[in-house]
């Protein structure tokens, strides 16, 4: 993961019917209560990949996710 310049990351959610694609803003790792944060992201259907929410426009809006939530991610540099 490119730390300096960011990285966009596709991070499937533990248990959900949904994944994650955004650009990596901050990662908090504290154990068990870690937490990753995207901007620009957009929520995703694992089925079809259907868009389901999408803030890729707004590199504003921010999504933490909890790092033991997450099944596996995918990195894009």
């Amino acid at each position: 993961m490119d730390l300096r310049n960011g990285s966009n990351l596709k991070l499937y959610i533990r248990e959900e019917d949904y994944y994650v694609v955004g650009h990596h803003r901050n990662i908090e790792e504290k154990g068990d209560d870690s937490w990753i944060v995207l901007t620009g992201f957009v929520k995703l259907n694992k089925s079809d990949d259907t868009e389901l929410e999408s803030h890729k426009e707004d590199n504003k809006s921010m999504i933490a996710i909890r790092l033991a939530d997450v099944e596996y991610a995918e990195i894009f540099n």
